[in-house]
């Protein structure tokens, strides 16, 4: 699958290009801070369905945004300027890489019917803390045991490596606003309402260290 990478400084994040909208450890993708992965899954479903994209534009080389709908409506064409009349649900996604501090990513909901509706958004996500050459093949033979745990409604998780020098301690945050109405050490689901002709918004913070 194709990726893209926005950038900046010594933080990354690779994400897929084209149709499919998942961001999973199977494609190399995830939120890199040097040579570390600090996220290497973070997934999107409405309504329990995937998205998938209509448009993308790079709006710098650390900011991404893309007009996305839900796999099964019936769209056509879709521009920044003109979105048909008969389209239930259009997500505008924005993501952000933040040099040494992660990224953030808000998804704009608009309902373009004449009643308003209720959704769920639910957020997969995993960590794993793999060195760069691990994700190109290389078998550093390591077990990394990741500790990851709801921490005032935070997805936390945390990885310990010891060496001859000590200990280093990897760690990635996880917030939601609207804080979720679900949230396992794996999963949130926020659920919001648009207004008709509306709408709504969902962000997610990506803290590293």
């Amino acid at each position: 699958m194709p990726l893209k990478t926005l950038v900046d400084g010594y933080t990354y994040l690779v994400v897929p290009e084209g149709e499919q909208v998942r961001m999973s450890a199977d494609d190399a993708g995830g939120l890199y801070h040097r040579d570390t992965r600090y996220l290497s899954q973070l997934d999107w479903t409405i309504a329990d369905r995937r998205f998938r994209s209509l448009q993308s534009v790079l709006r710098s080389p650390a900011v991404m945004r893309e007009s996305l709908a839900p796999v099964g409506t019936e769209i056509n064409d879709i521009s920044s300027d003109t979105v048909p009349k008969h389209t239930p649900l259009v997500v505008t996604r924005e993501t952000e890489v933040i040099e040494g501090h992660g990224c953030t990513q808000t998804l704009v909901v608009s309902n373009h019917r004449g009643t308003a509706r209720t959704v769920e958004l639910t957020a997969t996500v995993r960590a794993d803390f793999v060195d760069l050459f691990e994700v190109r093949g290389f078998d550093s033979g390591v077990d990394r045991h990741v500790d990851t745990a709801i921490d005032d409604d935070r997805i936390r998780s945390r990885y310990t490596y010891e060496h001859n020098d000590g200990e280093t301690t990897y760690e990635t945050q996880l917030s939601f606003e609207p804080s979720p109405d679900e949230l396992t050490s794996s999963q949130a689901t926020v659920s919001v309402t648009i207004p008709p002709r509306g709408k709504a918004s969902v962000s997610v913070g990506v803290g590293i260290g």
